[in-house]
């Protein structure tokens, strides 16, 4: 197949989330598979078309259009990028082409393009909202309309869990949503845990990832366990939580708390080596990829009892699962498995099998690649 996965983005560049990071290894493991695989990704940079391994990228620059960009930049946005795929389509003539539901990026593109179109649900604006437990904005009312569109209008959707297929299908009244959990490329697990003792978090500081209760949960932490480094990738020193928590707490030495920015690929594999514990404060997940990540590396992972969490966490099993928004729970588990290395091999060994068995990219590419297989029948 000639297939064209559109992002948001696409690593390195930046910024880059979790979309950029599941469509990256998705291509990879398609184009491993023999397809012919194209990115479609906005950049803030240059246009350019690269090569990622055996992953066709093009980098365009996506603007609203002059007469959508004023009053409807999502639409506009949609616009620009369904003129892009146009350009694109018309030299490598494409089977099909996969857009994410965000900001609603290809909905020109459903109404323009005779090739299958197909929607990959992340996390919406709804549900982020809903997060914050605040209204939408102007701005935010327009893409949650352009988002619901392109869903229903898709010629099949899905999504990379059971509790989120359950929530969109309350959101877009669509029954007919196929649920393929994501998949990593697994790496060589580390033989042993180095020292000091480090906690890791990856994520933004925001209402969604439980920024708050996270803070809360490191002062308690940190300010028993003196011997103890936590990083948290997502953020940096002049975030407002931050800044905070550096005035709240300046009996922690800064070298214990330490906030870095987004990281590449190779020192993002670098701290989770480094990891004693994984540790995350989210209150909402559409999957968690992150706790697959790092119980594939043999660490032990601490999440909360909600959303799509619980079908990678197996409380007890695989890691700890800890009421959504307590601080005081959170901490208490990370110390638990600071100081019980016996639990901490338990639960490693049974995440690293986990990691294995249920969330390889050559899992996910074959289950990918038989979706793709069935809409393209189906389309015909």
């Amino acid at each position: 197949m000639v297939l064209c996965i559109v992002s948001d983005s696409y690593p390195p560049r930046q910024p880059f989330g979790g979309i950029a990071i599941f469509t990256q290894g998705a291509a990879r493991i398609l184009a491993a598979r023999g397809h012919s695989v194209h990115v479609l990704s906005q950049t803030l940079g240059e246009p350019e078309d690269t090569m990622d391994g055996a992953v066709h990228v093009h980098f365009r620059r996506i603007a609203p259009t002059r007469c959508f960009g004023k009053d409807l930049p999502v639409l506009g946005k949609s616009f620009s990028m369904a003129r892009e795929f146009g350009k694109l389509h018309a030299r490598f003539a494409f089977d099909l082409v996969e857009f994410p539901n965000f900001e609603g990026l290809g909905l020109i593109t459903q109404w323009r393009s005779a090739c299958p179109v197909v929607v990959r649900l992340h996390t919406s604006m709804v549900e982020s909202l809903e997060s914050q437990g605040r209204s939408p904005r102007l701005f935010e009312r327009g893409m949650i309309r352009a988002e619901r569109c392109s869903v229903r209008r898709a010629r099949a959707v899905v999504t990379h869990s059971l509790a989120h297929r359950e929530r969109a299908v309350g959101l877009y009244g669509r029954d007919d949503i196929h649920v393929i959990p994501h998949g990593i490329f697994l790496p060589a697990p580390r033989e042993s845990e180095p020292e000091p003792k480090r906690v890791l978090t990856l994520g933004r500081l925001n209402a969604r990832k439980g920024g708050v209760f996270l803070m809360e949960a490191m002062a308690a932490v940190l300010g028993k366990r003196r011997d103890v480094v936590w990083t948290v990738c997502g953020a940096s020193e002049q975030d407002p939580l931050v800044r905070k928590f550096r005035a709240e707490h300046p009996e922690i030495p800064v070298e214990n708390a330490v906030f870095r920015e987004f990281v590449d690929e190779q020192e993002l594999q670098r701290l989770y080596r480094q990891a004693t514990v994984y540790a995350s404060a989210s209150i909402y997940e559409s999957f968690g990829l992150t706790f697959v990540e790092a119980m594939a590396h043999r660490v032990p992972v601490v999440g909360c009892n909600v959303s799509a969490i619980p079908e990678i966490i197996r409380n007890e099993v695989n890691g700890l699962l800890v009421p959504p928004a307590d601080s005081a729970s959170l901490a208490n588990a990370v110390l638990r498995l600071l100081d019980n290395a016996m639990l901490r091999a338990q639960l490693s060994e049974t995440g690293l099998r986990d990691a294995v068995e249920r969330f390889s990219a050559e899992r996910m590419g074959a289950a990918i690649e038989a979706w793709y297989q069935t809409v393209l029948r189906n389309s015909a």
